[in-house]
């Protein structure tokens, strides 16, 4: 199903009310993220911020982040900030590549911010483009733990093969 949570969620004026049913829906949509603690703080077309609770779950065997919750952390911002930008009524987007860089070890709650390119490409003749970008993760202290760099391919629905 293809729609627009965005547009949806446009005329509620509370921003926390906003973001926690945006966040509720996409729990729903994406099943994985589910149980995993990720909740938007901020969500404006040109940054988003996410903050990740300090849950077991998302622990490795020496009780900090796991590497691959990290990844996970630095994708899905820069998702939520493509799909204000890129309809997903109109386009669909997907990871083409994932490249995290760790700087130290993740603990406690985390936050994970995506911030929009400063200039975005164009799409090509195909209704298609490759947009990089990038999410920083920090600790309550401010220190930068991870940085993921994701490349999305943005595609016009029309253009998308079904299999």
């Amino acid at each position: 199903m293809k729609f627009d949570i965005f547009k949806l969620t446009e005329k509620i004026p509370n921003s926390y009310l906003k973001n926690k049913v945006i966040d509720n829906v996409l729990n729903v949509a994406i099943p994985f993220n589910l149980s995993l603690g990720m909740r938007i703080q901020q969500l404006t077309a040109d940054k988003v911020v996410v903050k990740s609770t300090n849950s077991w779950k998302t622990k490795n065997h020496v009780g900090g982040a796991h590497a691959c919750f990290l990844a996970l952390l630095g994708e899905y911002p820069a998702g939520l900030l493509i799909a204000q930008n890129f309809s997903p009524e109109n386009y669909r987007f997907i990871i083409s590549e994932l490249n995290v860089e760790y700087h130290k070890q993740g603990r406690g709650a985390l936050k994970a911010v995506a911030r929009k390119p400063m200039t975005m490409p164009q799409m090509n003749d195909d209704g298609e483009l490759f947009l990089p970008m990038t999410t920083d993760i920090f600790n309550s202290e401010g220190d930068l733990i991870a940085t993921a760099k994701t490349t999305w391919q943005i595609k016009d629905w029309s253009k998308v093969k079904k299999q």
